[in-house]
């Protein structure tokens, strides 16, 4: 008797290893159906980025040049003193 117990459970553990292999694939398929919503959507982050950093680029750069021109007569005045 107890060799056909270790048979049914060896069985029923086969089972249940082929039923979370089906959800495993379902799952690995869903994952994959989504990823090039994803990937477009990352894309899509990458290009507003790009444009956000094109549109501040020229007033970043007026702020450097403003901060050099305060730094600049700051230490003329501080060499004056």
């Amino acid at each position: 008797m107890k060799i056909i117990n270790d048979i049914k459970g060896i069985f029923a553990e086969f089972k249940e290893l082929g039923e979370l292999s089906r959800q495993f694939k379902a799952q690995l398929d869903e994952l994959q159906a989504q990823l090039p919503d994803d990937n477009r959507n990352i894309s899509d982050l990458k290009i507003s980025i790009d444009k956000f950093n094109f549109k501040n680029r020229p007033h970043l750069e007026r702020i450097s040049q403003a901060q050099e021109s305060m730094r600049a007569v700051l230490g003329k005045s501080q060499a004056d003193q």
